[in-house]
């Protein structure tokens, strides 16, 4: 048994335990009708000294001028540099282009990298452009809904350690969710951002999960039919429907 866990947290530990990486009745119990992968996006930099940034520097001078060259490109604070067009199959098409592979709609990241023997540098992240996808997401169940939110470090419940101390739950307002991201962010500075496991409403009409065992790029969502049919309908998310696993 998992120590520390509230009785109310019942609902998800006992119907995903036991369930596998990559199944979704491993996140989510099965109240739900339809499960959906939202991406975060990626950004790409025009014109990075790829030639002159050393990526395993070995001296001063390296590390200097790779700091140098980061703080053109990838402080917060200059992301005008960097291309809005940033949602995934623009990435990937923009990837291949640059790097003159052939692209196909069923072409993946780990296909390119592997392809190109490494993973480009000028492919970022940026906290900035996260929290504007979270911001749509909230828009649409409601950014004034009290939501609790379950944070212990891990999404998958089913191979969560018994012995995890870092066990807690609060009740936010749903539209501070991007805002403690972004803090959480800033105060990490870590290249795979922090995400709070799960959130939800106490009516659980739909149920969020998050973090960094998802791989860093994309959140799960699960709903209902007709709430899933309304989000289909949003503008500015990317996403896609899943079956069985994501």
């Amino acid at each position: 048994m998992l120590k520390n866990i509230p009785r109310l947290m019942n609902w998800l530990i006992k119907t995903t335990r036991g369930k596998s990486v990559g199944e979704l009745e491993g996140v989510f119990p099965p109240i739900f009708d339809r499960y959906y992968k939202i991406y975060l996006p990626f950004a790409f930099a025009d014109k990075f000294p790829e030639d002159t940034y050393p990526t395993l520097p070995d001296s001063v001078e390296e590390l200097n001028a790779r700091a140098a060259i980061g703080k053109v490109f990838f402080q917060v604070n200059k992301w005008e540099t960097i291309k809005e067009d940033f949602l995934r199959p623009i990435y990937l098409r923009g990837l291949a282009k640059h790097y003159n592979l052939p692209f196909s709609n069923t072409l993946g990241v780990q296909e390119i990298y592997r392809k190109l023997g490494k993973k480009p540098i000028q492919l970022q992240r940026s906290i900035g452009y996260e929290t504007k996808v979270l911001e749509i997401l909230i828009d649409s169940l409601g950014p004034k809904k009290k939501v609790r939110q379950f944070d212990y470090g891990n999404f998958q419940l089913g191979n969560l350690h018994a012995d995890y101390q870092k066990d807690w739950i609060k009740v936010i307002k749903l539209a501070d969710w991007p805002i403690s991201f972004q803090e959480q962010n800033e105060l990490l500075n870590q290249p795979y951002p922090y995400l709070s496991a799960y959130l939800f409403p106490s009516k659980k009409e739909w149920c969020i999960a998050s973090g960094n065992r998802l791989g860093g790029h994309f959140i799960l969502i699960a709903l209902s039919d007709e709430a899933g049919e309304e989000l289909e309908k949003v503008e500015g998310l990317e996403m896609v429907r899943l079956e069985g696993s994501y």
